[in-house]
């Protein structure tokens, strides 16, 4: 297969603009959710893909205020964080420390 320096430029671009977009769409799907427009920055920031946002919405019932759901899933790419917080019941922690556990850090 060949390729040209122009297509290759592109591609690259192409992929480049996808990752780079990936915190907007992010911010954009937290739309519709109470949330101030500075707890979705924190939480879309740096984002490769809307799973903060998913992480955000599997985090409701879980006696968690939108402040603890953003702290957890911040720089969330599955959901991880939640099975961690899952996983976590049965332990001598509050919710806090629960959060400040299965947070994904960057």
């Amino acid at each position: 297969m060949k390729f040209t320096l122009a297509g290759l430029c592109l591609m690259f671009s192409f992929i480049a603009h996808a990752q780079t977009s990936a915190p907007v769409v992010c911010y954009d799907e937290a739309a519709g959710r109470n949330l101030l427009a500075s707890q979705k920055v924190t939480l879309c920031a740096g984002a490769v893909s809307n799973a903060p946002v998913i992480c955000f919405d599997e985090a409701s019932g879980r006696n968690l205020d939108a402040r603890q759901k953003v702290a957890l899933c911040s720089g969330a790419t599955s959901n991880d964080p939640i099975k961690c917080f899952d996983d976590s019941y049965g332990r001598n922690l509050i919710a806090e420390q629960k959060v400040e556990l299965c947070q994904t850090r960057r």
